[in-house]
């Protein structure tokens, strides 16, 4: 399939780049150009990440292993990973203890996600390790490790742990990411949101940390409007 006229592969080759622009662009690059092969994938993704981000890329991904935390070999649903992932939700609770910090009454398909590149691997807890494989019916509750990790797995990755997000995270947590100063309410706004939803605030959270952190001017003006 042809690709509209500049429209080109993306880079990601800065730590200051928006990563998740770039997640996004990738996958509508992909998309567009009609490919689901994986191996092929793979490589556009390999060479789309450039500059300093590269090094980052290869120690977090090369020859290593996708590791579920949250999901442990000994629920006996089945011999695959494809076995949860179709499991319904009273058979996900029947082995509740196979998958520790997910929320009962969820089904395989919400803990596993479908393969493609928009995956979400936050309620497994997907993270690279250098540990090997572990089958799914392998027993003695451990967590499940896939061999390999796939482009899908590896750009949910980079949205959740690319440096920039771990380094805005670790502000959030003490209090040290302030509204900049020529930095819109919008943008800020989005970051408390952001930031705020991985660490699990509440909206009370969320406002409280945004009225502690916004510049003095917006915050004058906020509590003079009412």
């Amino acid at each position: 399939m042809a690709l509209p006229v500049g429209f080109v592969m993306p880079e990601l080759s800065s730590f200051e780049q928006d990563h998740e622009k770039f997640r996004d662009d990738f996958i509508a690059y992909i998309h567009l150009a009609g490919l689901n092969d994986e191996a092929r994938i793979r490589n556009i993704l390999d060479r789309s990440v450039k500059g300093e981000v590269r090094e980052w890329y290869r120690r977090e991904f090369e020859n290593k292993n996708w590791e579920l935390q949250n999901v442990l070999n000994n629920s006996a649903i089945g011999a695959t990973i494809a076995h949860i992932c179709g499991a319904n939700a009273v058979a996900i609770t029947g082995a509740v203890a196979s998958f520790p910090n997910v929320l009962l009454g969820l089904t395989g398909a919400d803990i596993i996600p479908t393969r493609g590149l928009d995956e979400n691997w936050k309620i497994a807890g997907g993270r690279p390790t250098n540990a090997v494989p572990v089958t799914p019916n392998a027993g003695g509750g451990v967590p499940i490790i896939l061999a390999g990790i796939r482009s899908g797995q590896r750009l949910d990755h980079i949205k959740n742990h690319f440096p920039s997000t771990d380094r805005y995270l670790r502000m959030f947590e003490i209090g040290a990411l302030k509204q900049e100063a020529h930095e819109s309410v919008s943008s800020y706004w989005a970051k408390i949101l952001k930031y705020g939803n991985q660490l699990g605030y509440s909206n009370a959270q969320k406002k409280t940390a945004f009225m502690s952190r916004v510049r003095k001017d917006i915050k004058e003006e906020i509590y003079r409007i009412g």
